[in-house]
Order: structure tokens, then sequence, then C-alpha cells
């Protein structure tokens, strides 16, 4: 989840295409005022350091404010 602005998207398929390439279409729900966008996608993990450096890069942004 991060703050409503059009690049969050981008940035959140940036990170994942850098560590779990594919072709992704994101999910995209707004929160009830308008000002939070939770962006979801789904990928197929191959070790666990992958999903821990996906959390740590995706929690990196400055628009993110949760990483589920």
């Amino acid at each position: 989840m991060g703050i409503a602005r059009p690049e969050l998207i981008d940035l959140v398929v940036e990170v994942i295409q850098r560590h779990a390439p594919g072709d992704y279409t994101p999910q995209v729900k707004p929160s009830s005022k308008g000002n939070y966008q939770a962006v979801s996608i789904t990928i197929t993990a191959t070790h666990i350091e992958q999903v821990e450096t996906l959390y740590e890069e995706l929690g990196n942004i400055e628009l993110v404010r949760m990483v589920l």
C-alpha cells in the first residue's frame, strides 16, 4: 500500500521485475478517500532470500507505506 500517485505502480513493478522478471498486470485498489492505493502483484518465488529482498526494496520506495 502506498500514497496514491501515478508513479507508485511503476516503481513497484520495477522492483518486482528486477527480482522476479515476468509479464505482470498489477491490480490496483484505491482507498475509500482516494489517498492511498493497494497494489497487488502475484509472483512465483524461487527462494526465501528473493522474498526478503522484495520486502526490503518495496519498503524502501518513498511512496510505499506498507508491504504485505
